[in-house]
């Protein structure tokens, strides 16, 4: 009897030790990061902390506008010397071009319009003054400018840029909607200006 036993104990026990095996079994699926969470992970490690609530690449990618790398800019633009709160400024690389996005924030209305004037008078590297709704071409890139009571954002790129396209992300990714002034220009093309209010636009044309 006692072999018996002895032999059903090892049974018994190499069982357990079986269940055991398979309940500690682990997916490495669950722990091995996906394609998908090594790009998002990447990027997060290359854009600045002070950046990291402003922008959203998932929302980029559906704009046609799928980022491989970010960097900090230095912002060397005249808003940045008219008192603003904060600003920051951010190059975003894609596969065959860059496209750079600005944003200061003003106390309040009065700062945010003083600030968007100044600009006018004196705008670009060629210090060009612009007239508020003047059909001219303000820069060599596309650039879209959107004023708001207490900010201004300025995106400029080779790559082709729709204000519809950029009106979807802030709202979707920031809820805005506030915005009083847009300015759209293409490629070596002519500004085209908006002025928003109950979100209609009303092309503003220079007399």
């Amino acid at each position: 009897m006692r072999p018996f036993f002895l032999l059903l104990l090892f049974v018994s026990v190499m069982l357990s030790c079986g269940e055991s095996k398979n309940d500690d079994v682990i997916d490495m699926g669950d722990v091995t990061p996906h394609a998908k969470d090594r790009i998002k992970d990447s990027l997060s490690e290359k854009l600045p902390d002070t950046l990291s609530g402003y922008l959203d690449t998932a929302l980029l990618a559906e704009l046609k506008l799928p980022v491989k790398d970010i960097d900090q800019v230095e912002i060397d633009l005249l808003p940045q010397r008219l008192s603003p709160k904060s600003s920051f400024g951010y190059k975003m690389g894609f596969k065959k071009d860059s496209l750079t996005y600005i944003h200061w924030s003003y106390k309040d209305s009065v700062y945010t319009k003083n600030a968007l004037y100044n600009w006018l008078d004196c705008f670009g590297t060629k210090c060009k003054s612009v007239r508020l709704g003047e059909a001219v071409s303000m820069q060599r890139k596309g650039m879209l400018l959107f004023m708001s009571d207490t900010s201004i954002t300025y995106i400029s790129s080779n790559q082709p840029l729709k204000k519809e396209d950029w009106l979807a992300y802030f709202e979707s990714f920031a809820k805005r909607k506030d915005w009083r002034l847009v300015i759209e220009q293409k490629n070596s093309g002519k500004a085209t200006w908006f002025a928003v209010k109950e979100l209609e636009f009303s092309p503003i044309l220079l007399k």
